[in-house]
This record gives C-alpha cells, sequence and structure tokens, in this order.
C-alpha cells in the first residue's frame, strides 16, 4: 500500500492534478521567525543558521517542517563528532581477543549518515531529491490550487 503524496509534493514533482485536489487541504505557512531552537547546540545551531534562511527563500522551509530541519542539524553535529573522533583514533580498535573489530562510532558515524540522507531528502537537501522538486511562488500556488 502506497502513502498518499501531499500536494505540495505533487507540485514540486509536477504530478498535481485539479480534479483530485482535496479543497479542505491544509498548507503550512513559511516561517516569520527562522531563528534556531534555543536547545540546538552550538554546531548544530550554526548549521541551522546555514540552511533555514536558503530552505525558506526558495520555498523548501514550512512551519511544519521546523523539528525535521532541527533534527537534521542536530544529527549533523552528532554525525561531525563522531567523524572527528574516527580521525582522531581510527575506525577500528582491538578487541580483547586481539582481533580488529569497527569501533563504536564508526557505527555512530554509519547510523548518522543514514539519517542525514533520509532528513535531507525530506528537506530538498540533495541534488536527485532537488532535480525533481518544482516550487511555485506561494501566492501563486494558493490561487491555482484554490480555483
Amino acid at each position: 500500500m502506497s502513502a498518499i503524496k501531499p500536494t505540495a509534493q505533487k507540485i514540486r514533482e509536477g504530478t498535481w492534478r485539479a480534479d483530485r485536489a482535496n479543497p479542505g487541504e491544509v498548507f503550512p505557512s513559511a516561517p516569520a521567525d527562522l531563528s534556531p531552537p534555543h536547545w540546538l547546540t552550538e554546531g548544530a545551531r550554526d548549521k541551522w543558521l546555514e540552511l533555514a534562511p536558503t530552505l525558506a527563500q526558495h520555498g523548501l522551509l514550512t512551519v511544519c517542517d521546523l523539528d525535521t530541519l532541527a533534527l537534521y542539524c542536530s544529527t549533523w553535529e552528532r554525525w561531525r563528532e563522531a567523524e572527528d573522533w574516527i580521525s582522531e583514533h581510527g575506525s577500528t580498535t582491538v578487541a580483547e581477543s586481539g582481533y580488529q573489530q569497527v569501533n563504536a562510532y564508526t557505527t555512530l558515524a554509519k547510523q548518522y549518515r543514514k539519517d542525514l540522507l533520509a532528513l535531507g531528502d525530506r528537506l530538498g537537501l540533495n541534488p536527485s531529491v532537488r532535480s525533481r522538486i518544482r516550487v511555485a511562488n506561494p501566492s501563486d500556488q494558493d490561487d491555482e490550487l484554490l480555483s
């Protein structure tokens, strides 16, 4: 069973059809404030300040996407911390048995990368996903969808 795509995604992909539109669908607004959440750490806050203005400028950030962006930024910082540790200490360790094994930071970095790619897709942060996104001018989009 496939999930129902939101109208905004259909518009981005160019598959939206007026005859199949839900007249009662809610369209989130752009965020009025692009300040990062107070609970983000410094590195995550820096990533937020790098991404939020660009995403908002291109219509890819709404009030409903703020938590996803915060999660992306927090995960990005944790990934960077794991990668920094690996750069300093290596990606393997010697077990008590004498064999080399992958250390925990390598495993964490790998999981963080997967999470970043998935979250990045939701935010339109990779070229493959962006090539499928078509964002109309928000005022034009409202008029087009309501007619």
